[in-house]
């Protein structure tokens, strides 16, 4: 049961997986602390999105849609992440090729922009 001192580290996460009751002020020891980059607001939340460079595959709307909401971004990615992709190309030489012409089309929409 409980001993006169404080509980080891050992005992709490035992307790808390038995679902024993702990200290309830046990959350309000334990603080954020937001340092170097995560002090940027925007940096902050959509660092916490997990495979967010899955958005490249989101239309704008989509993206809009969410309003900045990170738990609906991450929804939109987690859909992304679920959906089949591409098989890989068969040979060395074929990525090559598609490679090239993917830096190809992004050349020509650069140019067109200016």
């Amino acid at each position: 049961m409980y001993t006169s001192g404080p509980l080891t580290k050992a005992e709490l996460l035992n307790r808390m997986a038995d679902g024993l009751p702990t200290d309830p002020e046990f959350a309000s020891k334990f603080q954020i602390k937001r340092r170097g980059r995560d002090k940027d607001d925007v940096f902050w939340t959509l660092g916490k999105v997990h495979g967010l460079e899955n958005i490249a595959y989101l239309s704008e709307e989509q993206i809009l849609a969410t309003g900045g909401n990170p738990a609906l971004l991450q929804q939109l990615v987690d859909q992304i992440n679920d959906s089949k992709k591409p098989l890989p190309p068969s040979s060395h030489d074929k990525v090559i090729s598609e490679l090239h012409d993917i830096m190809q089309n992004y050349k020509d929409v650069l140019l067109k922009k200016d």
